[in-house]
């Protein structure tokens, strides 16, 4: 496995500068030349900003892959970064989103975006993309995948979900959380499903890729207890998982705790916030499990709009 890089104080400078100017208002960001084109206000960092081609040159050429050596591992530990195009194909949440991005009308807000992969397929589909994700390596490394000529319509953002993430109301086309929730608090959730109301159009859709209880690897270890749970009315009965139980070939790489999920506590959750489910199901991700008879269930994908007014 690739060792990971550390980065240089200058540049632990510059993403502290950058953590703190994306608060601005937007008469601080014209200043710095990441104005949004759109609307005028701040999404993030403009990924044509030259200051990313000078941090890009010091780190490795590769981000690191997982022991499997089958997709990426996030710096910070918080999960992998499993798209690429057979997973992509297997998907229909993120065909969902492919065909979504053609159409959308406003920025499409990427949470947990890793290395970029996911904003790839929406920024070539012709969305303008903010990518979110806590570590702005990430961000810098999904920067390369994007050509030149579509880095004017893709944002960086590195603020935490929800409680840093700052945007004016109905602002975005949609906001994707692939692989991301599983990692929050049921008080994150709700507080950041609250906010996406707020920032979307109406119209404007969630698109949600999550663990789910049913995963081969370990519901003989969970489900009689998310269903007890959910029988005795709790709210998030997939919440505080220890990932070592869950999934100890890949808690290396994981928070210490897990929340899974299906469409029970998320229909709930959605629509106490104002949206309305359209369609959900499980994702197989053959790459990773194969073709056994009872896979097929690693990923749960829903999608929901927020109701017209």
């Amino acid at each position: 496995m690739q060792k990971m890089k550390f980065l240089s104080p200058r540049h632990i400078a510059f993403f502290t500068l950058f953590g703190l100017f994306i608060h601005h208002t937007a008469s601080a960001f014209n200043h710095h030349g990441a104005l949004c084109k759109q609307n005028q206000h701040a999404f993030g960092l403009l990924a044509t900003d030259p200051l990313l081609d000078e941090i890009e040159k010091d780190l490795p050429p590769e981000p690191p892959l997982s022991h499997t050596g089958k997709s990426l591992v996030t710096f910070n530990k918080q999960g992998f970064d499993v798209v690429d195009a057979a997973t992509a194909q297997d998907s229909f949440l993120i065909q969902s989103i492919s065909d979504f991005s053609k159409h959308a009308t406003h920025p499409i807000l990427e949470i947990g975006g890793g290395y970029g992969r996911l904003s790839q397929i929406m920024l070539a589909q012709g969305a303008t993309v903010i990518e979110n994700d806590l570590d702005m390596r990430h961000l810098i490394y999904g920067r390369k995948l994007i050509a030149p000529e579509l880095r004017d319509h893709l944002y960086l953002n590195a603020h935490r979900f929800p409680r840093a993430v700052i945007l004016k109301p109905n602002s975005l086309s949609g906001v994707v959380l692939h692989r991301v929730i599983h990692l929050m608090t049921p008080d994150e959730i709700e507080e950041g499903f609250a906010k996406i109301n707020k920032w979307l159009v109406p119209g404007g859709k969630i698109f949600i890729a999550v663990l789910p209880p049913q995963h081969i690897k370990y519901r003989d270890k969970v489900l009689a207890t998310y269903e007890q749970r959910w029988q005795q009315g709790q709210a998030w009965p997939g919440a505080g998982f220890n990932s070592k139980m869950l999934l100890p070939e890949q808690a290396y790489a994981l928070p210490k705790t897990l929340h899974v999920m299906d469409e029970r506590p998320l229909k709930l959750a959605l629509e106490k916030y104002g949206f309305k489910v359209e369609k959900y199901g499980f994702i197989p991700m053959k790459k990773f499990h194969g073709t056994k008879e009872d896979a097929g269930k690693e990923l749960f994908g829903l999608v929901a709009v927020k109701h017209p007014l």
